[in-house]
């Protein structure tokens, strides 16, 4: 064995003697052209912003979505608490567990904007949402950080109910009981959306674009999903994603440096 390593390192000092002799090995940036050294920059800011503005893990993500796992434990001890009073699809459990109903909140029960989005309407309302929270809010909020994360899902929700409330009385729209987290769901959407367009915005890569028309077939479907089923709010869920969007896109906007850092 050490005659061939010796006889391996022996000939490595010839070949390398005799490399010196020609002039030694070129270095990568003294061969590459001018065409050749953009596209590798080109390279180099597409993935920098896969990696600053990306929402589906990679280097850049690291810990555990604990306010995603928060909000899913909130909105099940809330369901249960239906359960426990008479069932979730009966209204007046809902009502008294604070759904969301325009007269009461201009009357002065406000907590019901809050209350309203942690309260759902059967089994199937419930997991559909929290499986919607599930598979978009982990990675958002690896990006975002758990308290900016809760700040975009809670404002997203909350704001978007009272702008359901506020319109109701300005259009003298018959109020109705509404329950249901899809309007902070829509507010993560609205924050992908957000957070893609600063990215194209300042680096205007193909990666940001990709994702960004990947996300407008998503909000397509939302909409066709809403003026399937009237009963849904898809008032709610509009202001939830446009809430969404601005205020992930103020978040990251006013970020010094985000181009050295994580999100």
């Amino acid at each position: 064995g050490d005659a061939v390593l010796v006889a391996m390192g022996d000939r490595g000092s010839v070949s390398e003697r005799a490399m010196d002799r020609r002039g030694g090995v070129q270095r990568a940036d003294e061969i590459l052209t001018e065409t050749s050294r953009q596209f590798e920059g080109q390279l180099d800011r597409e993935f920098a912003q896969e990696a600053m503005y990306s929402f589906q893990g990679g280097a850049m993500a690291k810990g555990r979505p604990w306010a995603v796992y928060g909000l899913i434990l909130a909105n099940a001890g809330m369901f249960a608490a239906e359960l426990a009073m008479g069932g979730a699809e009966n209204e007046d459990a809902l009502f008294k567990l604070g759904a969301l109903f325009g007269p009461a909140v201009t009357g002065g029960q406000w907590w019901r904007v809050v209350t309203a989005n942690f309260l759902h309407f059967g089994w199937l309302h419930i997991g559909m949402n929290m499986l919607a929270l599930y598979a978009i809010g982990r990675g958002l909020e690896r990006r975002l950080g758990s308290l900016r994360f809760l700040v975009v899902y809670l404002v997203s929700g909350i704001g978007a109910l009272c702008g359901v409330v506020e319109i109701e009385r300005w259009r003298q729209i018959e109020p109705e009981i509404l329950v249901g987290a899809s309007a902070c769901v829509m507010g993560l959407i609205g924050a992908m959306l957000g957070m893609i367009s600063v990215g194209w915005l300042r680096h205007r890569t193909k990666g940001a674009s990709r994702q960004f028309k990947g996300l407008l077939w998503v909000v397509i479907l939302q909409v066709c999903f809403d003026w399937s089923f009237p009963q849904v709010s898809s008032l709610a869920h509009m202001l939830g994603m446009g809430i969404g969007f601005v205020v992930t896109a103020i978040l990251v906007a006013m970020e010094k440096g985000a181009g050295n850092r994580s999100l």
